[in-house]
């Protein structure tokens, strides 16, 4: 293993809410929320210049926290590759969504880090595995994204 202790890494992303992202609709002036999964960014409810605002918007929004947080990029290792959890601490509600409607908020969080140049590139030589899953509280305060990079060898 790297002499890399990468179980000290855990970027906290506090009162996020996968709800607050606002995108124009096209007929209307008044801006809608939208519940960011990735349903709605492979439906024909929006469209490509709709979608590309919210990926920007939440690109900028986890790059403070990342340069707050993660200040020097990860070092490659020829036969180790970068691992990341994404642990959605969150309020259940009958509109929770599924898990697996949430891989783009791990997509977003993952191409942030590349363009802040924390983390070299995104692709198989770089990283193999993502997880996501959620951790229910009880109090709003509480809700929070950690994120944990570990190095695994494949």
């Amino acid at each position: 293993m790297p002499n890399f202790d990468t179980s000290s890494i855990f970027p906290f992303f506090d009162n996020f809410s996968y709800f607050n992202c606002r995108a124009k609709n096209s007929t209307e002036s008044t801006a809608s929320s939208l519940k960011i999964t990735n349903i709605i960014f492979y439906s024909n409810n929006i469209t490509w210049k709709q979608r590309s605002t919210i990926v920007n918007y939440y690109h900028k929004y986890f790059a403070g926290f990342i340069e707050e947080q993660l200040k020097t990029p990860f070092p490659t290792f020829l036969s180790y590759k970068l691992d990341m959890e994404v642990i959605v601490y969150d309020v259940y509600s009958k509109f929770t969504p599924d898990i697996t409607n949430m891989w783009i908020l791990s997509k977003m969080i993952e191409d942030a880090v590349v363009n802040c140049g924390v983390l070299r590139d995104d692709s198989p030589e770089f990283r193999m595995y993502t997880g996501c899953g959620y951790k229910f509280v009880d109090d709003e305060k509480d809700r929070k994204i950690v994120v944990t990079f570990k190095y695994n060898k494949y």
